[in-house]
């Protein structure tokens, strides 16, 4: 294709804004508006899908039908279209049935025709976290309530809100994750949010098992028992992607950290471990924590003489920050056994499934990033805007690459010998700080540095939370500038 094509083409997507304010077929189902378009979600085409946060429910956040984009060709991607987005974004697309879904921080939920970047539909709710698709349904989670539409027409099959506790859902949800039949979603506790100015500790973490069809509750669980809470446990709660076990019907679950009560809560700044099982006695009940940190008897956000000075200045040097925030993968070493891998307070590391020891660790992984996992090493966000390859059997450092800007929040994914991220600042800085970077998994060659400015019009500033889905032959990057939120999608040449 050549550049007045190409140029046609983003300018043509870039009309997306506008149209989605221009009212084409509004229908409401319930709270939920909705702008429908021509466009369709049809059959995906080769490349595969991308229809959770990490990919699948293991969470390898590795596409295995790739085959096209590669090392020796991925320098040469290119922006094939452009979504201008109402509002900016905080979370990660994903991709099913033909078309690519994203939404804003100002609850534009956005179907894309995968291939032409056309609108299906935008559907609109409050806000939204990174959604997840599964048997025709797109399910989206805003604080505490989680949403399913129709992944065809936007239409809203279900709204349920999964806690009424005070103060749950204040802060951000966790990402909503169908499996089986079910959906697993959880909340994070509103005073776990720095900024907050209520007292610490006053809520328990919670999560809830719903049915994917209907929205009905069939189980829900705390991160702390009512006879620890009213000890003087505190709870905190779920705000980053579960991770499923098909074979045992288990969920592993970073959650974050209770701040303030003592003594400490042992489920707190921890991964667990939940029955998912619904034919189990155990059935939603937490089966065991894992935590790289000891229990703190006390905690210095309980003092009465700083609580009040910690909570006004929202110094986390006065809380027990080390929330586990890097999703947990499932994997099997080279003699087969099964493993989890994650990251916590800057280690990488590899457990046991019975949580009875560490296999590895290696202090070079980010605390707050999904890793991908490609069958033979596991590519973490590493410390002072670093990517790190580690062996999968022994943790060992296979390569570092260098990734500009922060590299806070931002996942890592991998296809057909290529890890790709993103960077980017807050700080809107001369020429953008928003980048797409890949390297060849193989050796650590850098192979993409593509500053995004170029492709959206805007200065690329990075995003929170962002990560690429690839899927259908194209790498699918969202990133925010000056006007709002950008998902591009990039592809090689057309010949």
């Amino acid at each position: 294709m050549d550049s007045e094509g190409r140029t046609a083409k983003k300018l043509v997507s870039r009309s997306i804004r506008a149209l989605s304010l221009a009212v084409l077929s509004l229908s409401v189902v319930g709270p939920t508006a909705i702008v429908q378009a021509a466009g369709e979600c049809t059959n995906s085409g080769p490349g595969g899908d991308w229809p959770f946060h990490g990919k699948d429910l293991a969470h390898s956040r590795y596409q295995d039908q790739e085959t096209i984009i590669g090392a020796g060709n991925a320098a040469q991607l290119e922006a094939a279209w452009v979504l201008p987005a109402d509002g900016t974004f905080e979370s990660h697309p994903v991709a099913a049935g033909g078309c690519v879904f994203i939404g804003t921080q100002t609850g534009h939920i956005y179907a894309l025709e995968a291939a032409s970047g056309g609108l299906v539909w935008d559907a609109q709710l409050p806000t939204a976290t990174t959604l997840s698709v599964a048997n025709g349904r797109v399910f989206i989670q805003s604080g505490a309530d989680v949403t399913a539409l129709d992944a065809d027409t936007g239409a809203q099959l279900w709204r349920v809100t999964i806690t009424e506790v005070p103060g749950m859902g204040d802060g951000s949800g966790a990402v909503p994750t169908p499996f089986e039949d079910m959906v697993i979603a959880g909340a994070v506790c509103g005073d776990d949010v720095i900024g907050t100015v209520a007292p610490r500790g006053g809520c328990k973490g919670y999560y809830a098992i719903l049915d994917q069809a209907t929205g009905e509750r069939i189980v829900d669980g705390y991160d702390v028992s009512q006879e620890d809470f009213e000890r003087g446990m505190g709870g905190s709660g779920f705000w980053i992607p579960p991770t499923y076990d098909s074979e045992d019907k288990l969920v592993y679950w970073g959650n974050a950290n209770a701040r303030t009560f003592n003594p400490e809560n042992p489920n707190a700044s921890a991964l667990l471990k939940i029955d998912a099982d619904p034919l189990s006695p155990t059935f939603g009940q937490i089966l065991g924590a894992f935590r790289t940190t000891e229990l703190e008897e006390t905690n210095i956000g309980n003092n009465p003489a700083v609580e009040p000075v910690c909570r006004t200045a929202n110094n986390i040097a006065c809380t027990n920050e080390d929330d586990w925030a890097a999703p947990a993968i499932i994997y099997r070493n080279s003699e087969g056994e099964k493993l989890i891998a994650s990251a916590h307070r800057n280690i990488a590391l590899a457990l046991n499934p019975d949580f009875s020891g560490q296999i590895w660790s290696q202090p070079a992984g980010a605390r707050a990033a999904g890793a991908a996992y490609d069958g033979s090493s596991f590519y973490f966000q590493g410390a002072g805007s670093t990517l790190v390859a580690l062996d999968k059997d022994t943790g060992a450092i296979e390569w570092t690459g260098n990734v500009f800007g922060s590299n806070t929040y931002q996942h890592v994914s991998a296809a057909n010998g290529v890890v790709y991220t993103l960077s980017g600042s807050p700080a809107a800085l001369a020429g953008g700080t928003g980048f797409l970077l890949a390297w060849d998994a193989s050796d650590g060659t850098p192979l993409v540095q593509r500053q995004m400015t170029q492709d959206i019009g805007d200065i690329a500033i990075g995003t929170v939370a962002g990560g690429v889905a690839i899927a259908q032959n194209t790498v699918f990057a969202p990133v925010n500038g000056t006007q709002g939120g950008y998902l591009v999608a990039y592809r090689l040449p057309s010949e």
